[in-house]
């Protein structure tokens, strides 16, 4: 997974979430995902065979043209996993379907991160049916300890299992 790290010019860590909200503030979120697209492509040119290379993006901004240009620069995207992001809710999920589904016929896989948390609802999952549901790290931990959680992630898990889905737990 292509993960992406920020210095501030104090020399501190800056939090990614806040970066990529900060450059989606100042228009400039596309101008950032389109950045990291490329830079994952690169890496993705140095995996070893049989793997993939997973990178987040925010579905707002797919079909923006500069994110857009990036992905069209490469060809093939077999080895690819687009991880959707949902920090805010989608507005149109047949629009960002469409998107999604144009990058599965050039081989990419599609991702839905966090999913049971925050935006990630269960009627994004229907819509989008991704390939991989990431299982929001808050719903993995002390699942022991929670009948609700574990009945959660069993729904996720049969509904995975009929969209023919991979379950990743994060943490």
């Amino acid at each position: 997974e292509v993960l992406s790290r920020f210095t501030l010019p104090s020399g501190r860590s800056a939090f990614p979430d806040k970066v990529f909200a900060s450059a989606t503030l100042s228009g400039l979120g596309p101008e950032l995902e389109a950045l990291v697209v490329r830079q994952a492509f690169e890496l993705a040119n140095t995996r070893p065979e049989n793997t993939f290379l997973t990178v987040n993006i925010d579905p707002h901004h797919i079909e923006e043209p500069l994110v857009r240009e990036a992905i069209e620069e490469r060809g093939d995207l077999n080895g690819i996993v687009f991880e959707l992001t949902e920090h805010t809710p989608i507005a149109d999920l047949r629009a960002i379907r469409r998107s999604v589904d144009a990058l599965r016929r050039r081989g990419a896989r599609v991702a839905l991160d966090d999913a049971g948390a925050g935006y990630s609802g269960l009627k994004q999952l229907l819509e989008l049916q991704p390939q991989v549901l990431k299982i929001d790290r808050d719903l993995v931990s002390d699942l022991h300890k929670n009948e609700a959680k574990r009945a959660m992630i069993q729904m996720l898990g049969e509904l995975a299992g009929r969209l023919d889905a991979w379950v990743l737990a994060e943490g």
